[in-house]
């Protein structure tokens, strides 16, 4: 029991608590560098490089041939060589490339814009360019969707915010848009552009049904908002008042919502995009209050129904929240009551989040203590505020909130107090313990604090990069964390990267990143792989070519093995290191076999999903959660858990015994928390003898015990003996004795209580018979004759002759010789006088006693 092993202690943050992780992270695979050689001075692009819709390519902006002559290029997200995509252009390739979702194509255009030599498309593989416009004597951008004029859902990013957007792709590809002095649409295959709308325009976007095009035209009564069918056709002009502003779509596009000058002030409006009346959503203004677009912030839910707003409704130069339905109605406040200050993070360009299911509404604000920003969570439709984070110090804030996408988690910067790093943290969107995502800094480092956006969550929402200088202080690195807790790990190794621009695979296999550009160091690309999955049925886990990216998984990688499956990961000397593994979830048995001395480092922990299996009889460093099967052994063997191992209530442990010196063994070094199943099996023909035990359970400390033991039937009069078994681990096999009614291997007093009990369990004869120890008058067995005797006589005088006990009272007993024996006309009266002692000092032993009499 409990052998001396070497336990790994791994990272776990909890609040202020740091466990330090002792792994090599030097073990590592290099990020590979996707850009070809730059000519001297020449840099990447800042914001600009991205994965295709695949995953399979990137495509980045670079002067890599030409000093100060940007050109588009496709490279392989896992290397290789990079192809120019575009014609020889003397100005380069404008940054707002599209790349077609549903076409191998991207779409680009001449930087020039006056005199431009056109819009182009060309395969994204490389190949001829061909031109869908045409030579243009003007080429307008149609503005950004941060700009506070036109914003598409899910368009404004860091990305829109740096580069005006010249060309809109529809939604289902098949038209590009572009504006001259009128606006254009022409197919992604070539032909006829065709005249949209005439008129110059800055501002457009595309609704999501792709039906019509929403744009901004000046007028000399300020900046108009028209509508139009996306191939031509008669233009409704949408709005009221002498301008607009901040206008936003709805998600299903049938909606805008914009920002207008009324008499009262600037007020926010909806207006369906086909034409209409437009509808007034916010209350009445304290005086004096909101009278610019930028002051104010309002975002459509995500089904479209309600609209959330921030301005100085109620109080002159206080911002705080509102909801209110798309269509109209009497707003809600949703923040509560400030100390200080508006609602909204210390920084543009969100001043709250909307949860992606669209039912709930996150904001900070200083609704506690005075000067201290709390981040809160509420129901869209209002409600009571929930204080997510942890208690902050004076000057605490916290800062870029961002929801995880499937709308579980809040990923968050927080200032602990005045003048204290920024630092990272995660807590459940439904409330719950805050953890710490990144480790520790180094003095004077910080988690960065650039734009926290979406694009630092993976799509399924289990891990979160981010960049800190958190080794060496103003050098920032990447690193790459579960988003609810754990170990990070870096990701760039050795370089210094650009933490605004990173982007996950749209599989959240592979990251993209950016370095840093300084004297004498061109900015550049890379690619790291963080996920890998098995690609294969059965195979040797050390053979890259069954992972689905080529490459043998790593500490940065979360491992996933799921569908039928078969995988042995044979007893070589190599090290193996992963960052989480994920084992089943999906059809089909998934198996993992560890081979003698094979040895597994999960820094993350591993879990066993339904249909997941992990066999063999090598040991696995972190801990291990298993609502699958685990299954010791390789007919038979040992199985090490370096670290905790949880079984819920799913969970399965299966054992096999294959003689008394060879049998199944679970070997936990950490905490072991049970419940599920126990099954227990016998192979190779063996079959048990009394007497047999069988240690198949080491653990450090114990808690909980399995929920159902699936033991194998014996032979004879043989029983499992399950009395060891959250003691120490084992089993046994005893011999069915007669009168051993507790089945515990023997026969003695316990049987007697057991008989008591249940009289059901067999004859009290066979029992006094098989007891060699019990003296004449000693009805209870318990090694003297005594008035216990006289009250176990009393219950069941069939259990022996009165007179042996009178004749015997006091036999073995700690009185006197001389104490004389009472007789029988006064027991009654020595019965009423100690019966309640008896009954209270033996209630612990029979719990039926005190009924019974």
């Amino acid at each position: 029991m409990n052998p001396a092993l070497y336990r790994l202690l791994l990272v776990a943050f909890a609040f202020q608590t740091l466990f330090i992780c002792e792994v090599d992270f030097a073990l590592a695979g290099p990020p590979v560098k996707l850009n070809g050689p730059l000519v001297a001075g020449g840099n990447v692009s800042e914001h600009v490089s991205i994965f295709s819709p695949d995953g399979s390519r990137v495509f980045y902006v670079a002067d890599q041939d030409t000093l100060g002559v940007p050109e588009l290029f496709s490279v392989p997200s896992g290397g290789g060589a990079p192809v120019k995509l575009n014609i020889p252009l003397a100005s380069g390739v404008a940054a707002d490339f599209l790349v077609n979702p549903d076409s191998p194509h991207v779409y680009y255009r001449d930087k020039k814009t006056i005199g431009s030599a056109g819009i182009f498309s060309v395969p994204i593989v490389g190949g001829p360019s061909v031109n869908l416009s045409g030579s243009l004597e003007t080429l307008n951008t149609m503005g950004n969707p941060c700009d506070g004029y036109l914003s598409a859902p899910d368009q404004c990013t860091f990305f829109a915010e740096s580069y005006p957007q010249g060309i809109l792709l529809s939604p289902d590809g098949r038209l590009l848009i572009y504006a001259t002095n009128n606006i254009y649409s022409v197919s992604t295959t070539g032909g006829i552009p065709t005249l949209v709308a005439s008129g110059a325009t800055r501002q457009a976007a595309i609704t999501a049904d792709g039906s019509r095009i929403v744009y901004q035209q000046y007028s000399g009564n300020g900046q108009q908002l028209h509508s139009v069918p996306i191939g031509g056709g008669l233009s409704v002009h949408l709005n009221i008042g002498s301008g607009v502003g901040g206008t936003t779509l709805s998600s299903d596009g049938s909606s805008i919502i914009y920002g207008a000058p009324l008499e009262s002030g600037w007020a926010i409006l909806s207006v369906p995009t086909a034409g209409g009346t437009s509808v007034q959503l916010n209350g009445p203004y304290v005086a004096s209050g909101t009278n610019y677009y930028r002051d104010f912030q309002m975002q459509f839910s995500a089904d479209g129904d309600r609209v959330v707003y921030r301005v100085d409704q109620d109080t002159l130069g206080r911002y705080e929240l509102y909801s209110v339905p798309s269509s109209g109605g009497t707003p809600i406040k949703l923040n509560g009551p400030l100390k200080s200050g508006s609602v909204g993070p210390f920084f543009f360009p969100s001043f709250f989040a909307l949860s992606p299911d669209g039912s709930r509404v996150l904001y900070t604000a200083a609704q506690d203590k005075v000067g201290v920003s709390d981040l809160y969570i509420v129901p869209i439709a209002g409600g009571t505020p929930l204080k997510l984070n942890a208690p902050l110090g004076v000057g605490g804030r916290v800062d870029r909130i961002v929801f995880t996408p499937d709308s579980k988690r809040v990923v968050y910067l927080v200032q602990h107090e005045a003048g204290a790093a920024l630092e990272l943290w995660s807590v459940p969107s439904t409330g719950g313990t805050p953890v710490r995502l990144n480790g520790p800094l180094v003095a004077g480092g910080n988690v960065a604090a650039g734009y926290t956006g979406s694009f630092g969550v993976s799509p399924d929402s289990s891990r979160y990069v981010y960049g800190a200088d958190q080794e060496i202080n103003d050098f920032n690195e990447l690193y790459i964390v579960p988003t609810s807790g754990g170990a990070p790990v870096k990701l760039s190794e050795g370089l210094e990267v650009n933490y605004f621009n990173t982007e996950f695979s749209p599989d959240g296999g592979r990251v993209l990143f950016e370095t840093v550009q300084k004297t004498g160091v061109p900015r550049e690309i890379y690619s790291r792989v963080v996920r890998e999955h098995w690609n294969a049925g059965d195979g040797i886990w050390d053979t890259a070519a069954n992972w689905i990216y080529g490459e043998l998984p790593d500490e940065v990688m979360q491992v996933t093995i799921t569908g039928s499956a078969n995988v042995t990961a044979t007893g070589n000397p190599t090290a193996r290191t992963v960052n989480e593994l994920c084992l089943g979830g999906g059809a089909g048995s998934s198996t993992l076999t560890l081979a003698t001395n094979a040895a597994l480092t999960a820094i993350n922990g591993v879990a066993i999903e339904s249909n997941g299996i992990l066999a063999g009889s090598g040991s696995i460093v972190g801990s291990v959660v298993n609502t699958g099967i685990i299954s010791p052994g390789e007919s038979p063997g040992t199985l090490i858990i370096d670290g905790d191992y949880t079984q819920h209530a799913a969970g399965q442990l299966q054992i096999e015994l294959a003689s008394a010196a060879s049998f199944d063994k679970l070997v936990v070094a950490g905490d072991a928390s049970l419940a599920g199943t126990l099954a227990v099996s016998l192979a190779g023909g063996f079959v048990p003898a009394s007497d047999q035990t069988f240690d198949i359970l080491d653990w450090g400390t114990l808690a909980g015990t399995f929920h159902t033991l699936l033991l194998p039937a014996l032979s004879g009069q043989l029983t499992w003996n399950t009395s060891q078994l959250y003691v120490s681990g084992v089993l046994s096999v005893n011999s069915a004795l007669p009168g051993d009614f507790d089945l515990d291997g023997d026969v003695d007093g316990r049987d007697f209580l057991a008989w008591q009990r249940n009289p059901a369990a067999g004859s009290l004869a066979i029992w006094q018979s098989n007891y060699p120890s019990a003296s004449p008058g000693d009805f209870d067995v318990d090694g003297d004759v005594d008035g216990r005797n006289f009250l176990a006589w009393q219950r069941s005088p069939s259990i022996g002759n009165l007179a042996d006990w009178q004749a015997n009272y006091s036999t073995g007993s700690q009185l006197a010789g001389n104490v004389s024996v009472p007789e029988p006309s006064t027991l009654a009266i020595v019965a009423l006088v100690v019966l309640p002692v008896i009954c209270c000092r033996r209630h612990t032993l029979q719990h039926r006693f005190c009924l019974s009499v």
